[in-house]
């Protein structure tokens, strides 16, 4: 990728995500009372679900959040991705996916929170042969900020012009002020559009220094439901690596 190229689709990126911040800052007009966060990362394996985005090698990510007392928040979600080709008619170019959202959260007691979110998936460049930019809107149940349930849907997953929602469960439990245990599971049904639906989870202990953590993740996942004989037309493309029993290190550092 060039320079130029780079240039540009950054100040794209830009561009997307002031909308986005525009948006929350209409129904959040007093951001003296706002949140603003971030951290940068460092991670042996870009896990999306039940595969990687880094084509299982080591990348970068960065996210920063805004959140206002209100309950509204937005933010970006950045990262350097690779998708090897398959097959040899498949072609991918993307090597940067930024991932803008702005959701909202509600606390309904000491105990209980639920709240409703849309991300906005961006790439700058092609994945498979073809364009992949989607959105996905979520809905969660938080109990304590120690279990999360969540569910999304996507009416466009990876360009394919498919329907497929996911379903998750994620749990942490911290045993000292510096150290939290946690696991997840998970089930999506891509059946209709790649061939074959698939569960993941994980588990694994993160460690916080002051500023800087550092999380050890077991990874595993399982396909479920497939269609024999599926056939997805070639201009829709979407065969990314599936992962397989990892361990996963990631290195953050936030404000």
């Amino acid at each position: 990728m060039t320079t130029n190229t780079s240039l540009s689709f950054l100040f794209g990126l830009a561009k997307q995500q002031n909308k986005l911040l525009l948006s929350a800052l209409l129904f959040s007009p007093l951001i003296v009372h706002a949140d603003v966060r971030g951290n940068i990362s460092g991670t042996s394996n870009y896990i999306d679900r039940w595969f990687s985005k880094s084509h299982n090698d080591w990348t970068v990510r960065a996210d920063f959040d805004y959140e206002h007392e209100s309950g509204v928040y937005a933010g970006s979600k950045l990262a350097k991705v690779k998708f090897v080709p398959l097959e040899e008619n498949e072609i991918s170019t993307a090597e940067f996916e930024a991932i803008p959202y702005l959701g909202y959260s509600y606390t309904i007691n000491n105990d209980w929170k639920v709240g409703t979110e849309i991300n906005r998936y961006l790439y700058n460049g092609i994945v498979c042969g073809h364009d992949v930019d989607y959105n996905e809107y979520y809905a969660s149940v938080t109990f304590r900020d120690l279990v999360t349930t969540r569910a999304s849907y996507s009416d466009d997953y990876w360009g394919t012009h498919r329907d497929v929602f996911n379903y998750d469960i994620t749990g942490r439990y911290p045993i000292t002020d510096y150290l939290d245990i946690s696991a997840g599971a998970g089930y999506t049904t891509t059946r209709n559009a790649i061939g074959t639906d698939y569960s993941y989870w994980n588990i694994g202990a993160t460690y916080f220094y002051k500023i800087v953590s550092l999380d050890i993740r077991y990874m595993d996942t399982a396909s479920n439901g497939t269609i024999k004989n599926f056939e997805l037309p070639p201009n829709l493309m979407f065969e990314p690596a599936k992962i397989n029993s990892s361990f996963v290190f990631t290195v953050s550092a936030g404000f």
